[in-house]
């Protein structure tokens, strides 16, 4: 397909997808009818066994787990290096989710328990993760929600075998920190950013919905290995830890042209939760998520028409419903 037709395609796409989350916004129901539905695909999936969750139903890994309903799917839970003795120190309770390339783009992980801290850390060393986005404050309706992975600016904390060093923090905007860490494993070192959002409730949505867009683009902006992965978590692992990658990946489609009329934000939901359970899990989350890229639509569009669009790239490789189906 041309780069003219390819264009006209990115455009039509664009328009249908904001006619149709206008159109859920005109309905009273509109986004729990959608919402629903997405919770009845994956109940399917699971009649259907889909996939399997026996390795985080261990014993062992029973404990290592924050709710027991949140198990990671045997084929995409994150599998770390033994340690010498224990047969389960594999099991962490996080997930490998793919990006609009195929390709593992993200990492949806509970918030580590105080057990599974040196796990977290594990985790983050292995996979050379570089950006972590924790979008929920340790303690939340007095219940603790995540233990503190991190020490005060200055000092360090031993994780097993790694030392992690808070070097800065800083708010970058109200109710949002960015930290820097200094992690080494015996002569290595690796730099890890941290991004903090705390004014987000658990089962709601922000009091601010463009603060998630923001924040959002300043992890998008802040990638410099674009093949590591990115680290998400909130307590659970699933709501709004999938509303974050839903956003992240959708904007990705959009800056590289990957966007037409067959793209369904219905069908990602449910191919993300074939890779984790309950991504995206209120029908408010799925609402933030619609009208997040709705806004996202709209300026690309106002750019496209004031020919703006450099960041646009009209990719020859798989279309969006392609990717959507790995």
């Amino acid at each position: 397909m041309s780069t003219r037709n390819r264009s006209k395609e990115f455009k039509k796409g664009i328009k249908a997808f904001i006619k149709h989350v206008e159109s859920l916004e005109s309905s009273d129901d509109g986004f729990i009818d959608e919402y629903v539905m997405i919770q009845e695909a994956q109940m399917e999936n699971h009649r259907d066994s889909f996939s399997s969750m026996d390795v985080g139903k261990l014993e062992p890994n029973l404990k290592k787990n924050r709710y027991k309903d949140i198990v990671p799917y045997d084929e995409y839970r994150i599998v770390l290096g033994h340690s010498e003795g224990d047969e389960c120190s594999d099991y962490i309770n996080a997930s490998k989710i793919k990006g609009v390339n195929g390709t593992v783009d993200y990492i949806a992980s509970q918030g580590p328990l105080s057990g599974t801290v040196n796990d977290f850390w594990r985790m983050i060393w292995e996979y050379d993760v570089e950006i972590v986005f924790m979008a929920c404050k340790l303690v939340e309706m007095k219940k603790i929600k995540c233990s503190q992975y991190w020490a005060d600016v200055g000092s360090s904390i031993e994780f097993g075998n790694i030392t992690v060093l808070t070097v800065s923090e800083q708010e970058i905007f109200a109710e949002c920190i960015q930290r820097t860490f200094r992690v080494t494993d015996g002569n290595t070192v690796h730099n890890v950013t941290q991004l903090h959002y705390c004014g987000w409730p658990d089962h709601g949505i922000p009091k601010n919905p463009d603060d998630i867009r923001n924040i959002i683009g300043i992890m998008r902006s802040s990638k410099q290995n674009v093949k590591a992965p990115v680290l998400v978590h909130c307590s659970a692992g699933c709501g709004r830890t999938g509303t974050i990658i839903a956003i992240d990946y959708v904007w990705t489609l959009l800056e590289n042209g990957k966007f037409d009329e067959s793209f369904s934000l219905f069908d990602l939901i449910c191919n993300l939760r074939k890779q984790r359970v309950s991504l995206v899990q209120t029908p408010g989350q799925y609402a933030l998520v619609n009208k997040v890229l709705k806004s996202l639509c709209e300026e690309m569009l106002a750019k496209i028409a004031s020919h703006t669009y450099e960041n646009v790239q009209f990719s020859q490789e798989q279309s969006n419903d392609e990717s959507i189906q790995q």
